[in-house]
């Protein structure tokens, strides 16, 4: 096989490399930005996220941002808070709120002038008449120094409607472990659940699953409820308990129904045949 010199291989792929040139560096560019969003946005050592959640359509509510500000060693002498909407880089973040030892009183920005206030002793900040258009990701310099503890606010979404599953049970099983299922509910925040049994209150185990058992008590509930709900919404679902038996008639019950029924049939067979007798004297 006939090699090529080695000066016509290296003029050969640099010519290569120079027609490629700009794609290459493109992609290098593209690659790069990708690992500084990841980088930055995920893996900030030493910060702490608290994830909020805000009701839609709510603008009567109000948060507070509580910094760690006991971390500063030295007296809190300038705070900027920032506001990056969504899930934007934090690069991209705006002004919210600032305060400096120049300044007498604190400087509010965009839209959240008028309903905001910055505690300039502890970096706290209030922001009021919350909207939808506030969801995104609030951080704070105290300093000029990046706090450890970062706000994510969150829309928070209706729950779904549960389906209650009976998992596995039949009339025969020895207990039935009730599912109340749902779609994801990661978007809806906090949820909590309830159970109801019959037309009992609502109440326990704070959980969407529970254990139900054939015996006595059990095969009397006829209908069983679940319910799941957050701040603002709730929804249910019902079904039909399968270990429920209808309760059997006392012994004798069918007997002392006839007899009565029977009773009955010869008092008025009685009456009708002293009318016929009394109403024939009289033709």
């Amino acid at each position: 096989m006939e090699v090529l010199p080695s000066s016509l291989f290296f003029a050969v792929n640099s010519r290569v490399l120079t027609a490629l040139r700009p794609n290459i560096i493109m992609q290098i560019n593209f690659y790069v930005l990708l690992v500084l969003v990841l980088w930055s946005s995920c893996n900030t050592p030493g910060t702490a996220q608290e994830v909020m959640y805000l009701p839609p359509r709510d603008r009567g509510i109000h948060v507070e941002l509580s910094p760690d500000y006991r971390s500063v060693p030295e007296a809190i002498t300038s705070v900027l808070w920032l506001h990056a909407p969504g899930v934007s880089a934090p690069w991209l973040a705006s002004k919210v709120a600032e305060c400096d030892p120049e300044g007498l009183e604190p400087d509010y920005y965009r839209t959240f002038k008028d309903r905001s206030t910055l505690d300039t002793h502890t970096a706290r900040l209030i922001i009021h008449n919350m909207t939808v258009e506030d969801i995104g990701r609030y951080t704070v310099e105290i300093n000029h120094r990046l706090n450890n503890k970062t706000y994510l606010l969150k829309e928070m979404k209706k729950v779904p409607k549960p389906i209650l599953a009976f998992k596995p049970c039949d009339s025969n099983s020895s207990n039935c472990t009730l599912h109340c299922h749902c779609d994801d509910v990661t978007e809806s925040g906090p949820v909590g659940y309830r159970w109801k049994f019959d037309a009992g209150e609502w109440s326990g185990p704070d959980s969407w699953v529970t254990t139900i058992y054939n015996n006595e008590r059990w095969r009397k509930v006829k209908k069983i409820s679940c319910q799941i709900k957050n701040l603002f919404s709730e929804e249910q679902s019902s079904h039909h308990n399968v270990l429920y038996k209808a309760p059997k008639e006392p012994p004798g019950r069918g007997l002392r129904n006839g007899i009565i029924v029977t009773v009955v049939m010869v008092i008025v067979a009685l009456g009708v045949l002293l009318w016929r007798k009394k109403f024939c004297k009289y033709l």
